[in-house]
């Protein structure tokens, strides 16, 4: 599998997984308490901004890959990697810093049961986005 493949597969299955994102927290927001409409939200939220990664870095990676001369040379795919590479230790980086901020929110003095799932959620979604 090339970087080209492999980058479009991991756009792909970020946008599958999403689907399943979305569903999940439109449940959560129909079911009912505070805290799980809290939840709920960022797993709407959440799955609409990783659609649009998905959607941005499919399209991104074509169009460069459809700019090189050519893109299957030995150099090009290392440099694709090494780039896909930093991306992905600068995202986990943010992650981290997204599970720190929801768990703040959380156990923040006086959260109402909405912002503590709010704050869950996202200590969740930067979870799932650091694992995957």
């Amino acid at each position: 599998m090339t970087i080209w493949q492999f980058s479009e597969a991991v756009s792909r299955r970020l946008f599958a997984i999403n689907a399943v994102n979305l569903l999940a927290g439109v449940g959560m927001l129909l079911a009912g308490g505070a805290f799980l409409r809290g939840f709920g939200s960022q797993f709407v939220g959440w799955a609409l901004v990783h659609w649009a990664i998905a959607l941005f870095g499919g399209l991104s990676g074509r169009r460069r890959r459809g700019s090189l001369p050519n893109p299957d040379a030995p150099q090009v795919l290392a440099r694709e990697a090494r780039s896909l590479r930093r991306l992905l230790w600068i995202n986990s980086a943010l992650d981290v810093g997204y599970m720190a901020g929801g768990q703040w929110l959380a156990r923040r003095r006086g959260s109402s049961e909405q912002m503590r799932g709010v704050g869950w959620g996202i200590v969740y979604q930067g979870a799932f986005l650091l694992i995957f």
